[in-house]
């Protein structure tokens, strides 16, 4: 069977007067014109590769919306034109680039660099695996069965604390600084590249559910309270439309301004079947194939052509 996914995107813009959220829905995004409008958008999807994600600007004003637009819009671009777009270099790459561009944006409009930005958190499905990308404090949880669990680690200055032993997670709910987070796209580069977060490829199975979020989103609900949200039995459209409007109500009910909101969620319906064996079989292929690549690039001299095949057993 073919990989299979069913997913759905809620935007909303919340109590704010903009709106800096965006995001990705294997090949489909929300045009910069219709940001503060927000949207919903449901796919079905049967490519051996697929691509989600969420993009928080901050910044202010038009900065923020323009830093996750242009997140949003490379990741479209990058898509397209990658042959391999799980590929750990390329994907640390794409966020350094990205995040240069959109400090770009700060510095053409005579701000400090760093002044606007965006997170990013980014899942890739292939037809037996999954792997994440992320900056920042937009989050992707797994619901596999009964476990639900983040598979992302929040860059903020309350796991900062949290990772210290200075406070715990309930304390960090209701802290102060939990919206400061400590690496965002468009951050001034302290090397060659931004620090990003790429994971290793996991196993994806059928039935597993993802959610993506912005922090709109999990600083308004504890996880407990999300997992309780979300129903298997109904569609990815209704899980997220349900989500935002909790978020949205609970924040009102508190008296406070509710952030921009952002739910995706990504259902696996099927997946192609790869048991161990299989799994052996394609590794010794693999390493068969680099050995003669290798093989004949010393035979050649050609050490391009070696980077090259290096690159793509990544």
């Amino acid at each position: 069977m073919k990989m299979t996914i069913e997913a759905a995107a809620y935007n909303y813009i919340g109590g704010r007067k903009n709106n800096e959220d965006n995001f990705y829905l294997n090949g489909t995004l929300l045009k910069r014109e219709l940001m503060d409008r927000g949207g919903k958008v449901s796919v079905v999807c049967k490519e051996p590769t697929q691509i989600y994600a969420v993009f928080d600007g901050m910044g202010g004003g038009e900065y923020g919306e323009d830093a996750a637009y242009m997140a949003s819009a490379r990741l479209q671009e990058y898509q397209e034109k990658s042959e391999h777009p799980d590929n750990s270099d390329y994907l640390r790459n794409f966020l350094t680039e990205t995040s240069k561009e959109i400090d770009g944006i700060s510095l053409k409009n005579g701000l400090k660099s760093g002044a606007c930005g965006s997170t990013a958190a980014i899942l890739i499905l292939g037809d037996w695996w999954f792997r994440t990308a992320h900056v920042g404090d937009s989050r992707i949880y797994l619901l596999r069965g009964k476990d639900f669990t983040r598979v992302t680690k929040d860059q903020s200055e309350v796991q900062r604390l949290i990772d210290c032993g200075r406070i715990t997670p309930e304390m960090a709910f209701t802290h102060p600084h939990k919206n400061v987070i400590t690496h965002h796209l468009g951050m001034p580069l302290k090397g060659k590249e931004l620090e990003s977060v790429i994971s290793v490829r996991r196993t994806l199975k059928a039935g597993d559910w993802f959610l993506i979020c912005s922090d709109g989103v999990s600083d308004s609900l504890r996880d407990i309270e999300i997992l309780k949200l979300i129903n298997t039995e109904e569609s990815p459209a209704d899980n997220a439309n349900r989500l935002v409007k909790c978020a949205f109500n609970t924040m009102s009910d508190r008296g406070v301004e509710s952030d921009n909101l952002t739910a995706i969620f990504v259902k696996v319906c099927g997946v192609n079947a790869v048991d161990e064996q299989d799994r052996r079989v394609r590794k010794l292929r693999l390493r068969r194939a680099l050995l003669a690549g290798l093989t004949a690039v010393f035979g050649l001299g050609m050490l391009a052509t070696l980077m090259q095949i290096i690159q793509f057993f990544r």
